[in-house]
């Protein structure tokens, strides 16, 4: 490797990026067919979310064959146009990506406070319009960023294009504010319930994994707006690698912070299967399964059903319709399962 080739970085946050988002959708995938859920909206924005991010990343491996990481005087002419047409269909991909994860995780918020009050769900349903206007707007900008669209590989084309600083601010700057909106609006809601400090801690720190994020778009914006101004510019190639990194790494760390909620159901799984379980415990646990039932199920046919006084039956019929109550407790659907204690609480 030369001395100045620092190309290594991009290879090592592509392979990490790839490893972990897909490492997390599949997790998540297992995880949501084992609790016996169907697929929702936000699974399907966040599959697309997924196709996205492939496509980035399988971008960042084309422009480390066309000169990424090297010196731009050391690339020919024609290297160079490639190097530019791959890096123009990175401006789709990018806000496409983080549009589809967003919208996943806003589509989760409205199903799991569904019960919630009606500004609450004007607020989340503001949020997503706000995502998909800056997303398609974006996207447009981007396509119509050289006129003609073939400046933007060759320069000396006759034609104008957008200034790219103000540009970066208007991708970046909405990027970070939603994100922020999408961490604080549910926080908000869930300080409402009359919650246990750990109850309330627990889901406190769900969203603020999406804290991460919000940093790493800001990182990604002092990255674009440093190679976008002065010398560094002359030598495009070489400094953007830093702005290339962050380009695979924030988009997986949305996609974990949109996954790890369902995946620690696994892992939740896991760890109470391991623990012994007594009469008491097996009683407590088909109560509480027929009680998040009555929630989701035909209220009616539940209120038919008489209990079992035998508890060896009660646990079998439990366990043959539902998957055991620290599923439920700990899974993607917590915020249901808090509004039933919140309940209980005030009764």
């Amino acid at each position: 490797m030369a001395q100045d080739d620092v190309s290594y970085k991009v290879v090592a946050g592509t392979v990490v990026g790839l490893f972990l988002a897909f490492g997390a959708v599949i997790l998540r995938y297992i995880a949501r067919r084992y609790q016996g859920m169907k697929t929702y909206w936000e699974d399907w924005f966040i599959y697309m979310g997924l196709i996205c991010k492939l496509g980035i990343d399988i971008g960042g491996i084309l422009l480390l064959q066309n000169g990424l990481g090297k010196h731009i005087n050391t690339l020919d002419a024609a290297t160079l146009v490639t190097f530019a047409r791959v890096q123009y269909s990175g401006s789709f991909l990018y806000p496409a990506c983080i549009t589809f994860v967003k919208l996943s995780i806003l589509m989760q918020y409205r199903r799991l406070f569904s019960h919630h009050s009606r500004s609450f769900h004007w607020q989340i349903n503001v949020l997503i319009t706000l995502v998909v206007l800056w997303g398609a707007g974006i996207i447009l900008t981007a396509f119509f960023l050289c006129i003609p669209m073939e400046k933007n590989w060759h320069p000396q084309v006759e034609g104008t294009c957008i200034p790219i600083i103000p540009f970066y601010y208007g991708l970046q700057i909405p990027n970070i504010v939603t994100d922020l909106l999408i961490i604080v609006v549910p926080i908000r809601e869930v300080m409402k319930l009359q919650l246990n400090k750990r109850l309330k801690t627990g889901a406190m720190t769900m969203f603020a994994l999406g804290i991460i994020t919000l940093v790493f778009d800001i990182i990604r914006l002092v990255a674009l707006l440093e190679v976008s101004a002065g010398n560094k510019a002359l030598d495009f190639t070489y400094n953007i690698v830093d702005v290339a990194v962050w380009t695979t790494i924030e988009p997986t760390v949305a996609i974990l912070a949109a996954c790890i909620p369902s995946v620690r159901t696994l892992y939740r799984r896991n760890r109470h299967s391991q623990q012994p379980t007594n009469i008491s415990t097996t009683l407590g646990n088909a109560s509480s399964v027929r009680e998040l039932k009555s929630t989701t199920q035909d209220s009616d046919m539940e209120s038919a059903e008489p209990p079992s006084p035998n508890p060896q039956h009660a646990s079998e019929e439990a366990h043959r319709h539902w998957p055991p109550v620290s599923m439920l407790l700990d899974s993607e659907r917590p915020f249901q399962r808090f509004e039933e204690f919140d309940g209980r609480q005030r009764s």
